[in-house]
């Protein structure tokens, strides 16, 4: 039986490359699209009409997701791998400027929107025979030894705190047999709906997380922070 596989956040350039790839590899994929469903979603549900099912998620919304898992649960009998590609783009800001209510907003859908999916999605996962793999699409913002200047308060808080809930899930969910990835792209390109497609390079990243996501380690219980290129990150 084919190994299933929900990525949210496929409406972006890598996400929709690691669909690809999942895809090309033979895996059933559900793609969380978060809110408009771009050329980049539409190409993948016309190339793969059997194994692509396009689901529509609002990560601040816990209801959004438990509809999305009874969608899920129709088609498959377990997901072996969760994707976490909460992402927007956000304009740089200081603390001059600051908008408290960007700034609760981007912590909404880029700290807690993950949460919310893991909880949601965690009861399709825990099966004995299953991968029990879920992986966290982050940037440099929530690495406290990396964080450079400029970019959003907000977000940089948000992914600083969702790799603290990180850490506490792993703490709890590998003595279950969950292991967990951290991935950093060396680029993340914003939600695009402008027509443009997957180019050599996302493929080429798609195919390096792909390998990270889906093979096993020796050294499980640690959890890292890895970049596109199998380099650690700080925390």
């Amino acid at each position: 039986m084919s190994q299933a596989a929900v990525v949210m956040g496929a409406d972006d350039a890598f996400g929709s490359s690691l669909c690809r790839q999942l895809l090309s590899e033979g895996w059933i994929v559900f793609g969380g699209s978060m809110g408009r469903s771009s050329f980049l979603i539409e190409s993948i549900v016309h190339d793969y009409p059997g194994n692509f099912h396009l689901l529509f998620i609002d990560p601040g919304s816990i209801q959004s997701f438990q509809v999305a898992v009874e969608q899920v649960a129709s088609k498959v009998r377990h997901v072996d791998l969760l994707v976490s590609n909460i992402r927007e783009a956000e304009q740089a800001d200081s603390l001059e400027d600051l908008n408290f209510d960007e700034a609760l907003r981007s912590y909404d859908i880029h700290a807690l929107g993950p949460i919310r999916y893991i909880e949601a999605f965690l009861p399709l996962t825990d099966v004995q025979d299953g991968l029990k793999r879920l992986v966290f699409v982050s940037d440099e913002a929530g690495s406290m030894a990396m964080k450079r200047n400029g970019g959003s308060i907000g977000s940089s808080m948000a992914m600083t705190g969702l790799h603290m809930a990180i850490m506490i899930m792993c703490n709890h969910l590998s003595k279950e047999g969950y292991t967990f990835r951290i991935y950093v792209p060396s680029s993340v390109p914003s939600r695009l709906g402008d027509g443009a497609g997957p180019t050599k390079g996302n493929k080429q990243l798609a195919l390096r997380a792909y390998e990270l996501f889906t093979a096993s380690r020796d050294d499980e219980s640690r959890l890292t922070i890895h970049g596109s290129m199998g380099e650690e990150w700080p925390f």
